[in-house]
């Protein structure tokens, strides 16, 4: 069986069944590592593959260092193919019951607080396109696909709102911009070339601005404002509007219709960031908690090495002038 012809098929599959570009995209690109794999371990025909294959396929991944979410990532698209391969009757082995799993580290979302998005956002300063573009993102709550993909037409400045087209799940929602993400945006659109095309933000030489250059535009900024040591990505920014909206006390209804969220379940996972949130402002400020608290950070036990070393060498003195007196 043919690889080309496999993944020409699936590919035309997951189309008919309206999966975004970008995904179909990422899914040829998964499959071509994996053929690719395949062919260096001299194995030409989709019907020799079997569990030690896959096994050894995540392997390589975990070999190049790829995170566990990546690994999953590439799994899973594999995995597609093999689950339509036998439920078309082109495969007889369900070899996609067998597929391994990635154990994935949970780990809390990073993201800006109000005061560091403030931060941020200044530092962006005279830039006119890349104020437009990190005002919607945070405005919105786009995600970085979405404000790319935006053109001028999907734009409302009078009513202060936008048009998310064909967003994840091939699902288009309406959304409002703030005052100042809409001033951003007029000021952009005055200065942007005309010949530029239909993108707002158009890219070099055609088509929209590159998720890589939004990416390296993004650690400049962070670099500058100094929080590139946070582990803050461009999906923090649309993160950090669930959680700062939430904890203002929007509805979680309202959140999800905001980002575009086919499940509320997915909406309410933010919610454990605000209660922290919470927490750590009632120890801080509860009269009975204020004065008892201090957040443990590298920062404070190392003043408390610190103050600990100094009040056993201020021991010793005192020690000594006794003794001495």
């Amino acid at each position: 069986m043919n690889y080309r012809l496999i993944a020409a098929g699936y590919l035309h599959y997951l189309s008919g069944k309206n999966y975004a570009k970008e995904t179909v995209r990422g899914v040829r690109m998964s499959l071509e590592r994996f053929f690719s794999f395949l062919a260096a371990s001299g194995v030409h025909d989709i019907r020799q593959v079997d569990e030690g294959h896959i096994i050894r396929f995540q392997t390589s991944l975990r070999n190049e260092s790829l995170s566990a979410g990546s690994q999953k990532l590439y799994l899973s698209r594999v995995k597609g193919l093999f689950t339509w391969l036998y439920k078309t009757g082109q495969l007889i082995t369900p070899l996609h019951e067998r597929f391994p799993q990635v154990q994935q580290v949970s780990r809390v979302k990073a993201i800006f607080s109000v005061a560091e998005m403030e931060a941020f956002l200044s530092v962006v300063g005279e830039n006119v396109q890349d104020r437009c573009l990190f005002e919607l993102l945070y405005s919105s709550g786009l995600r970085a696909r979405e404000a790319l993909n935006l053109t001028l037409t999907d734009i409302d400045l009078p009513n202060r709102k936008l048009t998310v087209r064909q967003g994840k799940g091939n699902r288009d929602r309406v959304v409002p911009v703030s005052y100042l993400a809409a001033r951003a945006v007029e000021k952009w659109c005055e200065l942007r070339p005309a010949w530029k095309g239909e993108y707002l933000f158009p890219g070099q030489w055609s088509g929209h601005l590159s998720y890589h250059s939004l990416v390296n535009r993004l650690h400049s900024y962070l670099k500058e404002a100094g929080l590139d040591g946070k582990n803050l990505t461009v999906h923090s920014i649309r993160h950090s509007v669930a959680t700062h909206l939430l904890e203002a006390g929007a509805d979680v209804r309202y959140v999800q219709e905001l980002l575009g969220h086919e499940d509320i379940e997915t909406t309410v996972k933010y919610t454990h960031l605000t209660v922290e949130s919470s927490k750590k402002t009632y120890r801080m400020y509860h009269p009975l908690e204020n004065g008892r608290y201090r957040e443990l950070t590298p920062e404070y036990l190392s003043q408390l090495s610190e103050f600990r070393q100094l009040l056993e060498r201020r021991a010793e003195i005192n020690a000594r002038y006794g003794r001495n007196s």
